[in-house]
């Protein structure tokens, strides 16, 4: 291919094309060429269409690695509040077979402990429901597939939280998970 124009791109060094404003290469201005109408706002050259492709995948990245990240820890507190609640039996038992941790805790406080045991289960199996969910979340963003079905578990996941006023720590991180993951959806691959 030959250079009709003799310019080069300043930052690549590829030929440029006739009458193009822009490098169809890295999408670098051209020096020397007339871009008074590519300049205005919200302009996008044809010749940089790959370039600023190339910026949105990027950006897509980026966000889904918090998205991994916050997904992380989401699943950490989320299985803790899950193992909590559905073993609370066994904490109880625990304590009352140990007379320290009686002596320690209180009768009064243990009778409340006993009384809402079966609140704090209904929580745990509700945190264990919302923790899988988000935890498939993560998979399709680690495999980079299904983005809707992602965003969806993810949402579920952290909307269920709001059925009980325990969860309302943890329902948001799931909510901004939520959103960073819709807002990736360049980074997968369908």
């Amino acid at each position: 291919m030959t250079d009709k124009t003799g310019k080069f791109c300043t930052r690549c060094g590829a030929p440029a094309q006739p009458d193009s404003a822009f490098c169809q290469e890295c999408g670098n201005p051209i020096e020397g060429v007339d871009s008074t109408y590519t300049n205005r706002p919200g302009y996008v050259p044809p010749t940089f269409n790959g370039y600023y492709q190339n910026a949105v995948v990027f950006q897509a990245e980026r966000r889904l690695k918090f998205v991994k990240i916050l997904s992380v820890v989401y699943l950490l507190l989320g299985l803790f509040m899950a193992f909590f609640g559905i073993f609370i039996d066994t904490f109880i038992d625990a304590i009352s077979q140990n007379p320290d941790m009686m002596a320690s805790l209180g009768t009064e406080m243990y009778d409340e402990l006993v009384a809402s045991a079966g609140l704090i289960y209904r929580s745990g199996v509700i945190f264990a429901v919302s923790s899988l969910l988000v935890l498939g979340s993560l998979i399709l963003s680690i495999m980079k597939k299904y983005h809707m079905v992602a965003v969806l578990l993810c949402a579920i996941g952290s909307l269920i939280l709001f059925l009980m006023s325990d969860g309302l720590l943890l329902a948001p991180i799931g909510l901004i998970v939520t959103y960073l993951l819709f807002t990736s959806k360049q980074a997968f691959t369908s």
